[in-house]
């Protein structure tokens, strides 16, 4: 019932009687058809540990640690899924976990082999799209040759606009936000699908930036079902989103609006390693400094610019160390404030058009 009562029943307990405990309970939920998603990640992590786990369980159970922001169980996951003949997915997944857990090197090394093997327009997309964000959002380094390659061997309409999306939105943060909208806004009108890209969010954060804050909501829902706040094991792209129509509400002045859809937000993320928690934390920072409260716009733009740096995001934690000075400024703080300047410094990161000023 307590914690500590629980750590000190498992340091007696010997690794055999582990795994055995594991095994029979694994048959226990697995004899009584167990489907949820909390099933099959408990089954997987326990024949993870007694062995006799299929390919299968071991890839559904790392899709399940992914979506609970579990990297690191994921990432075992998925590698014991690859020794039962896994194949693609379960590699595309350790990969793509090495990828979060701040191990570029490695990341990339896989994807680049894992790219040889890729046999469908999807897995090539994917494999590119990552391979990409692993370069490009931890060091700045924009390797565009990688999603101009894979759209020039993709057929498929909407794996092709992912890609070509990706590559504008990068292109976006080169320059201003209004050569950012003309930029990708061809793109845009030509894509063959309504799916929501990276290339809305570029133009859209781009709209804000000129005061056309209507336009950027009706931007970024494309369809009426579009939820408020994205589920939180939603990626990347589904957040980015929100955190931008949240802005729209800050920049409009509608803080009690936005305080209330944000603070729903970061209750709903209650995972501290998910990439959400980070969009959101950063966004609650710029509201609580439109709103005086240098304090609590403080405590959230640490949150936010330090987990993003834990999950190779560190060019997105360029605002939230923004914010993070400008409330140590507006507190009276001007050496700490100095310091995280430095500190923001530190991480050589490209210069940022669109964040500059």
């Amino acid at each position: 019932a307590h914690p500590v009562y629980g750590a000190v029943v498992r340091v007696g307990i010997s690794v055999l009687h582990e795994r055995a405990l594991a095994r029979s309970r694994a048959q226990v939920i697995e004899a009584v058809g167990g489907r949820r998603r909390e099933d099959t990640l408990l089954v997987a992590s326990w024949r993870l540990l007694s062995g006799g786990g299929s390919a299968e369980l071991l890839l559904a159970g790392a899709i399940a640690g992914l979506a609970r922001h579990d990297h690191s169980l994921a990432e075992r996951l998925a590698r014991a899924a690859i020794d039962e003949g896994g194949g693609f997915e379960a590699k595309f997944l350790a990969a793509e976990a090495a990828h979060f857990l701040g191990r570029p090197d490695q990341a990339e090394h896989e994807l680049a082999a894992l790219a040889a093997e890729t046999t469908s327009d999807a897995e090539r997309a994917r494999v590119a799209l990552v391979r990409f964000d692993n370069a490009y959002f931890l060091h700045g380094r924009a390797e565009f040759e990688l999603l101009e390659d894979a759209a020039e061997a993709i057929t498929d309409p909407t794996w092709r606009d992912q890609v070509l999306s990706k590559r504008s939105y990068a292109r976006s943060l080169d320059s201003g936000p209004r050569g950012a909208v003309e930029a990708a806004s061809t793109l845009l009108e030509s894509s063959p699908s309504r799916r929501l890209t990276a290339a809305h969010v570029a133009v859209a954060y781009s709209l804000l930036r000129l005061g056309r804050l209507d336009d950027a909501v009706q931007l970024l829902s494309p369809s009426s079902d579009i939820a408020a706040i994205p589920a939180t094991d939603e990626p990347w792209l589904p957040w980015s989103a929100f955190r931008v129509r949240a802005l729209a509400l800050v920049y409009a002045g509608s803080f009690a609006e936005a305080e209330e859809l944000l603070n729903r937000a970061y209750d709903q993320v209650d995972q501290p390693a998910a990439e959400a928690r980070a969009d959101v934390a950063g966004a609650l920072a710029l509201l609580h400094l439109e709103q005086g409260r240098v304090q609590s716009a403080l405590r959230r733009a640490n949150e936010s610019y330090t987990l993003y740096q834990q999950l190779g995001r560190r060019l997105f934690a360029r605002l939230s160390y923004g914010a993070a000075t400008q409330a140590l400024a507006l507190a009276g703080q001007a050496t700490r404030a100095a310091e995280t300047l430095s500190a923001l410094d530190s991480l050589e990161l490209p210069i940022t058009v669109l964040y500059e000023t």
